[in-house]
């Protein structure tokens, strides 16, 4: 009887010794292939058009989860990447400490950790990015990212050269890849949310009666390209791209506006585009302009009565504070709030 319990006991100890072992062996193996994947997610980004460079990663969080760790990461356009508008694209992504977590049977997904923040610079001019938390979860398929979400809290940005440029209390951003067939490009499905969004202080010294944070910024929709179909999506110019905005909210106290519409970049590379959307506040923003010297106290008084003849039309009648329709157009380098011109929109590089 006693042989009989040591046996079944050496069997177990036996059973778990060996699915250890193959455990340990399988951890290693998931290691290696993550170490192998980086040169060939740098590839596949090269292919796409994208430089991504990566300091050696130093594998580690055995036997629960693989880390990987980065002491540092840069991301830009290839150096020989096509001019847009006579002027080739400028901007480059680095991060000092980028550390990322995946699971050792599911590689295909993986949070990475964005550390101590990061440096973007835009045309020549370097932001600095902190933040008190920043995510990033990325889905890949056949080395490329599908999905991406990023949720940062408690983010402040700023310009050395300028000082504060803004922060939010919180901001998220969700970007998925959707795979066409045929001769169907590939489109985006984008999102991208905020809360507590401090107004830069340009815009705040024009709208000094709107509050200094907007509350609440919430745009989704698609982003689709309508040049010529390339395998590349660096053969691809800004000026192709279409985003196509389902559902765009902001709380902007007084102001709220919720709509749809379409946005893309000109020539000149501004924004330019239609919001069909329903609005309350507008006063405020005729007040501002009026007391920072941007309309007459004629024009803005003509302003205020087309605005309440707008609101007067509307077929919803529920009160002072109802939501009326209104278009906000981007047109020729300048924004319009219905028939209202409320300043220039500048080239983004």
């Amino acid at each position: 009887m006693k042989i009989g319990i040591a046996k079944r006991f050496l069997a177990l100890v036996g059973a778990i010794s060996t699915a250890a072992g193959g455990y340990t062996w399988y951890w290693h193996y998931a290691a290696d292939q993550v170490r192998d994947g980086v040169p060939a997610f740098q590839e596949a980004a090269r292919a796409e058009g994208y430089a991504v460079n990566l300091s050696e990663p130093q594998i580690s969080g055995y036997p629960y989860r693989i880390v990987v760790a980065f002491g540092a990461a840069e991301v830009a356009p290839l150096s020989d990447g096509p001019r847009q508008g006579g002027k080739s694209r400028n901007w480059v992504i680095k991060l000092d400490d980028l550390v990322g977590y995946a699971q050792p049977w599911n590689l295909s997904h993986a949070i990475f950790d964005f550390g101590a923040g990061a440096t973007v610079t835009w045309n020549g001019v370097d932001y600095v990015g902190s933040a008190d938390s920043a995510l990033m979860s990325l889905t890949f398929v056949d080395d490329l990212p599908q999905r991406l979400s990023t949720d940062v809290t408690g983010l402040n940005v700023n310009a050395p050269s300028t000082g504060a440029v803004f922060s939010a209390q919180r901001a998220q951003f969700h970007l998925e890849r959707q795979i066409s067939r045929g001769l169907e490009r590939d489109y985006f499905r984008v999102s991208l949310s905020t809360d507590e969004l401090a107004v830069p202080e340009g815009l705040r010294r024009t709208f000094v009666h709107l509050a200094p944070e907007i509350s609440q910024m919430h745009g989704s929709g698609t982003l689709v390209n309508r040049g010529a179909i390339s395998a590349s999506t660096s053969d691809m110019i800004a000026q192709d791209w279409l985003l196509k905005l389902s559902d765009l909210s902001v709380k902007w106290s007084p102001i709220e506006i919720r709509g749809t519409g379409e946005l893309s970049l000109d020539g000149k590379r501004r924004p330019q585009g239609s919001i069909h959307a329903r609005s309350r506040g507008h006063e405020a923003i005729v007040d501002s302009l009026e007391t920072t010297g941007v309309l007459s106290t004629r024009k803005a008084v003509a302003t205020k009565t087309a605005l309440e003849l707008l609101r007067t039309s509307s077929n919803d009648d529920d009160g002072d504070d109802r939501l009326m329709p209104i278009n906000i157009d981007m047109q020729g380098g300048r924004l319009y709030l219905g028939p209202v011109k409320l300043m220039k929109v500048q080239p983004l590089w």
